[in-house]
């Protein structure tokens, strides 16, 4: 039996959505006949006044792991489809990216890490929101404005306001992957797949029914809500935008027959380079690069620009054999490699190489990398259980 919310539903729509605007709600893993399943869909238009009608539409389809809707508004004309109505999806009937109209949100999804097609323990939902919190505070501090905040059933997500096209020149990619680098822990994810325009999310007031519930190991099927909206609408700037994608590093390449100035370098690999560098000039970090499943290996530092950002500092290998380095506070932003080795290295200038290093004027490799995910943001004490009272004051109305 699902239990879904029909009042937290029709309050979604009105709080989202502009009158006159057009979204997609898919239905997912919907009983079919027998053990099958199916995808059901339908092209509404919220007039101002039909948010019930949408919701009691919605409603009438056969139970559903999953019910979501398109966050950005979409092409009216696909109401041709399937007009304010549910129906079994056909194979390319529901909204692509060449559909949407615009950007309106940047969708921020946090997870718990657990295995596929399981919901989340209420520790797990505990440490979403800490993540979340965190998160809030510091986009908050950079002058953000307040975003709508929602429960997913198993994590959290945050809609910041957003006026861009669809072609946005990969910003909010850049600016969820800049999340997720900070961010990411081993228990908690900032989700970097959901920055594609037609991307769906889950429609607050229906029930998350992935697996089964199995209430003695503390994982429910949830009913997700809105937890959080802002007393006025207002969009993230075009400079803030910009100015969290460019906090994800950006990696310089190492030429390994170059040794550094003053010689006894011969590395066979950027591993031991990066060792037999530090040996040189960093010894707190010789040693501690060892090559990784992945081929990423991050190791935290004191930050050499600002002291009392203590071990916020990184210094990376990177799977194409790049290096990149930098700091997570907002006032480091911008600072890479060559400042580290500037910081650390006499002599050292950048545009200079005395190790191989390719600098800023010349071509630099961005090929086959995606961010690093170790840095550790979980609270020391997890909570026995979930209680929404429990939601982080300032993740709430």
């Amino acid at each position: 039996m699902t239990n879904h919310n029909p009042d937290e539903m029709v309050k979604t729509i009105q709080t989202l959505f502009n009158q006159g605007d057009t979204f997609e709600v898919r239905a997912l893993d919907v009983q079919g006949y027998g053990n099958s399943t199916q995808t059901w869909s339908g092209i509404f238009q919220y007039t101002g006044d039909n948010a019930k009608d949408i919701v009691n539409e919605v409603l009438e389809i056969p139970p559903a792991k999953g019910i979501y809707f398109t966050i950005n508004p979409v092409d009216p004309s696909l109401r041709a489809i399937s007009n304010n109505r549910m129906s079994v999806s056909k194979t390319g009937a529901t909204t692509g990216d060449k559909d949407i109209l615009g950007r309106g949100y940047i969708p921020i999804d946090i997870d718990p890490v657990r295995k596929s097609n399981i919901s989340a323990t209420n520790t797990q939902v505990q440490l979403a929101y800490h993540c979340a919190e965190l998160i809030y505070k510091d986009l908050s501090a950079e002058g953000w404005p307040e975003p709508y905040v929602g429960f997913s059933g198993n994590g959290v997500h945050i809609l910041y306001p957003i006026d861009l096209p669809c072609d946005d020149n990969g910003l909010v990619k850049k600016s969820l992957e800049a999340l997720a680098f900070k961010y990411d822990t081993a228990d908690v994810k900032v989700d970097t797949c959901v920055h594609n325009p037609a991307r769906i999310m889950r429609f607050y007031g229906t029930q998350a029914c992935k697996g089964d519930p199995v209430p003695e190991l503390d994982i429910y099927h949830r009913v997700s809500k809105m937890i959080k909206v802002p007393e006025m609408r207002q969009n993230v700037s075009m400079a803030s935008l910009e100015q969290l994608a460019a906090q994800l590093p950006v990696p310089m390449t190492i030429n390994l027959q170059d040794p550094i100035e003053g010689g006894g370098i011969s590395a066979t690999n950027g591993v031991d380079w990066l060792n037999q560098w530090s040996a040189h000039y960093s010894p707190e970090l010789t040693g501690q690069f060892k090559p990784t499943a992945n081929g990423v290996r991050l190791v935290r530092t004191d930050c050499p620009w600002n002291p009392s950002h203590g071990k916020d500092a990184y210094v990376q290998q990177l799977p194409n054999g790049a290096i990149s380095a930098g700091c997570h506070h907002a006032s480091c932003a911008g600072k890479d490699w060559h400042d580290y080795r500037a910081a650390k290295e006499p002599g050292y200038q950048q545009g200079q190489d005395t190790s191989g290093i390719i600098h800023n004027n010349a071509p630099v490799t961005t090929g086959g990398w995606s961010p690093p995910k170790t840095l550790e943001h979980t609270p020391s004490q997890k909570p026995p259980a979930l209680d929404l009272l429990l939601i982080p004051e300032v993740l709430r109305n």
